[in-house]
């Protein structure tokens, strides 16, 4: 799972050359592509998609239908430390013959899809919009965007790319940036946001953690522990992972044990005292 810092870069690095498409002439990515790197950036569970509204133009040519969608979609993206994004945009698609209508709303919804995430950057094929950008003969693109600790020129608009000399070596991709290890017992406040809201994914609250680690593992508080043994430990609290079985039996027993606790401290009611009974004697009786 990535950190906040590394979504970032991430979201900068131009795409490779050999997943970039062609089709009259046009340069895109292909949808699963574009789903594949959400999901790679921000999660599986960090990125949620809603189609807000379908708008449909159908005409008939020489016998054959032809339809035509527009789509307008909504995405919202979390990132690591907590932040959410929210994307919208439009796109449209064709559909011929019988399966026209399922065809051209797909390829709508697809279109729409890809235009939203491009507003995050290089890696969703922004950078495509430019014509003269050397993607689209396959050579390495020539837009950095943001990288930490660097400064990165944008290309005037409309400049042409002149050609660079054959003994001139190809400007490497920007990669990820490794994150230094945090000091013993310290974490940083993007590293803590991090953690915590993968943990809320998961239904699981830090301080629960924070006992479990203690009372089960016999370990230090996740604090104090290295970036990458906090993220094996999110992957096996995921469902189906090694850890997930055990903790959710522990927070089960934990919650019992407070109940019960919580019981036995509870003070009793006095007892009820029996109700008296009157007591009459002849003197008492008025006749």
């Amino acid at each position: 799972m990535m950190t906040y810092e590394q979504q970032l870069v991430a979201l900068a690095t131009p795409p490779n050359p050999n997943v970039i498409c062609k089709k009259q002439g046009m340069s895109y990515l292909e949808g699963y592509y574009v789903r594949l790197l959400a999901n790679r950036v921000f999660g599986p569970t960090s990125v949620h998609i809603s189609n807000i509204e379908h708008n449909l133009t159908q005409e008939t040519k020489d016998g054959r239908t032809e339809v035509e969608y527009t789509c307008t979609t909504a995405v919202k993206v979390m990132f690591a430390n907590g932040e959410h994004r929210s994307l919208m945009a439009s796109g449209g698609g064709r559909g011929y013959g019988a399966e026209a209508h399922q065809q051209a709303k797909m390829e709508a919804e697809t279109h729409a899809f890809k235009r939203a995430l491009s507003n995050l950057g290089p890696a969703f094929g922004l950078t495509l919009y430019d014509g003269n950008n050397p993607l689209h003969n396959g050579k390495q693109c020539c837009w950095t965007g943001f990288q930490e600790g660097q400064s990165s020129k944008t290309p005037d608009a409309g400049a042409t790319q002149e050609p660079k000399p054959a003994d001139t070596e190809p400007k490497p991709i920007p990669q990820a940036v490794q994150l230094t290890e945090p000091e013993q017992g310290k974490w940083s406040e993007a590293q803590r946001k991090g953690f915590c809201a993968s943990l809320n994914r998961l239904g699981i609250q830090y301080l629960d953690f924070k006992a479990f680690c203690t009372a089960q593992l016999e370990s230090e508080k996740p604090s104090m522990w290295e970036e990458a043994d906090r993220g094996r430990a999110l992957k096996d609290l995921a469902p189906g992972g090694a850890l997930r079985k055990r903790f959710m039996e522990w927070k089960a027993n934990d919650a019992a044990d407070s109940a019960n606790a919580r019981q036995v401290a509870k003070p009793k009611p006095p007892a009820k005292r029996p109700p008296m009974q009157a007591q009459f004697n002849d003197d008492d009786i008025p006749f």
